[in-house]
């Protein structure tokens, strides 16, 4: 868990389809791990890589780890 001496880092990757292998990373820190897999699990759901038929395109996949750092 989450301390005073730590935070904790989510580590986000989103591959894009037809990118050929290229993603596009993002860093975002919590003060908890339970609200960073809270959120992690948010991004992933909403961005499942699935056929978006406002857009006419499918949107990107996302994945997400988080992992506790020292201060």
């Amino acid at each position: 868990m989450g301390s005073a001496t730590s935070i904790v880092v989510l580590l986000l990757v989103f591959s894009v389809p037809g990118s050929n292998g290229v993603a596009t990373t993002q860093k975002i820190d919590f003060k908890s791990r339970q609200d960073c897999e809270s959120f992690r699990d948010q991004v992933v759901h909403a961005w499942d890589g699935s056929f978006d038929k406002q857009r006419n395109s499918t949107k990107p996949t996302a994945w997400g780890l988080c992992v506790e750092k020292p201060l």
